[in-house]
């Protein structure tokens, strides 16, 4: 079978950065896995989809420094009945550090990610998911964790008998998928300004550009407008839900868009009476979520609806503090379908590095977050760490694209950044 391959990474991003500037670029992808559906079943259910996440997070470099990341999830979720099959993309966290010496429209930049990550065929994650459980009992040479001493000594002894080098992981081990051709996108994401999100101790550096509330929720929502328009059908539907706001305050912020479904709300519920625990979204490091787990533990998951659960957030730390905070949701068809089947042989244009465990996924991903970055000295050390990683231990080189954006300002010298979506979260330094 012939996959589309006319839309790499480096089509993507390189009319995004300035002309005939050099930038190396991270995309770090995690194994697809099995995972529990992003929103809760309601009781005695039928049938349960089948969810499968997948984390991508992308690093960009520039004069041997990190100068930008983006996490992003993404969850497919598979029905058994004739529910359409969903792609959901949960933007986590984006930052800049400030320490970037050329002109960068990192609006721009996102936009070109979140439209890279749009052309991905959801068929590519489902060659190989990782199950929520595994039937180990049915190799019989292979160690794992609930594997007896004694038996573990004899396989071992063995191995080094018949000279055998250690088997890898059946494929049988894994599930392989198939996405329906049609399918409904949607996007989400939270909003609310924070002095630094990926980047520690980044607020330090007075370079760093700070967005309040409104025109941190301004910049993203001319992102996803831009792409509603350029990659969505029109029968798109476009939310935005400012928890505390009143409805005519909300409408202020949507009065520059220029697709025509944009409305005041939220995309996980129609009805305003429907309890929350089976509408609203399991997202990772999420305030929606959190929410949800403490009406849990208060025994109220059952009795709070709709119209209570964005009451009641509201009064929450994330939402009460003066700031504007937001949720935004787009949902719909494409245009176009996604068939990109990114690359992620060493032989070929190594746009994609797959970790093989979530644990190799977190440690490459510390190299980045794990650094302070009150000086440039942390940004050097995060661009070498991870070149050295992946020359020394993986045998790979970062991706190197360079710009083809013509400038349309007089200085190219001008540090310009923008910082986003959650909570703020300070890795110790690795």
């Amino acid at each position: 079978m012939m996959y589309n391959q006319s839309q790499g990474l480096t089509q993507f991003l390189k009319f995004s950065l300035p002309k005939d500037e050099g930038f190396h670029v991270l995309q770090l992808q995690s194994l697809p896995t099995q995972t529990h559906p992003i929103v809760t079943p309601v009781p005695n259910a039928e049938s349960l989809p089948l969810t499968v996440k997948v984390q991508h997070f992308f690093s960009l470099f520039h004069h041997e420094k990190v100068i930008f990341a983006l996490e992003i999830y993404v969850f497919l979720t598979l029905h058994s009945n004739d529910v359409p099959a969903e792609r959901l993309i949960f933007v986590s966290k984006a930052d800049t550090n400030g320490y970037c010496d050329t002109r960068v429209s990192f609006k721009s930049l996102t936009k070109s990610l979140l439209k890279y990550i749009l052309s991905i065929d959801p068929n590519y994650y489902l060659q190989k998911v990782k199950p929520r459980e595994r039937k180990y009992e049915q190799e019989t040479n292979l160690l794992t964790r609930h594997t007896e001493v004694t038996k573990s000594l004899r396989i071992l002894s063995k191995r080094y008998r018949l000279s055998l080098d250690s088997p890898s992981v059946p494929e049988d081990f894994y599930l392989n998928l198939k996405f329906s051709r049609y399918y409904v996108t949607k996007i989400s994401l939270f909003t609310r300004p924070e002095p630094q999100y990926l980047f520690a101790e980044s607020s330090q550096n007075k370079q760093k550009h700070y967005l309040d509330g409104s025109q941190l929720l301004q910049w993203w929502l001319s992102i996803l407008d831009d792409i509603l328009c350029e990659d969505f059908q029109v029968t798109a539907q476009a939310k935005l839900q400012i928890p505390g706001e009143d409805l005519p305050q909300i409408n202020r912020h949507l009065k520059a868009t220029k697709f025509s479904n944009w409305k005041v709300g939220d995309i996980f519920g129609q009805n305003p009476e429907e309890l929350a625990a089976f509408t609203v979204p399991l997202f990772p490091d999420d305030p929606k979520t959190r929410f949800l787990r403490q009406l849990v533990e208060e025994n109220r998951i059952h009795t709070t609806n709709l119209v209570s659960f964005w009451t009641e957030l509201a009064q929450r730390q994330e939402f009460r503090l003066s700031v504007i905070s937001s949720v935004i949701g787009v949902q719909g068809v494409l245009l176009k379908s996604s068939l990109y089947w990114p690359t992620s042989s060493m032989y070929q244009n190594q746009e994609i590095y797959v970790a093989d465990s979530k644990k190799q996924f977190s440690y490459i991903k510390s190299y980045i977050i794990g650094e302070e970055y009150d000086t440039e000295e942390g940004a050097l050390e995060a661009f070498a760490n991870i070149r050295d990683f992946f020359k020394i231990r993986l045998n790979r080189r970062l991706p190197l694209i360079v710009g083809a954006k013509e400038s349309t300002h007089a200085s190219g010298n001008k540090r310009v950044n923008v910082i986003n979506t959650l909570k703020t979260r300070k890795k110790p330094k690795k």
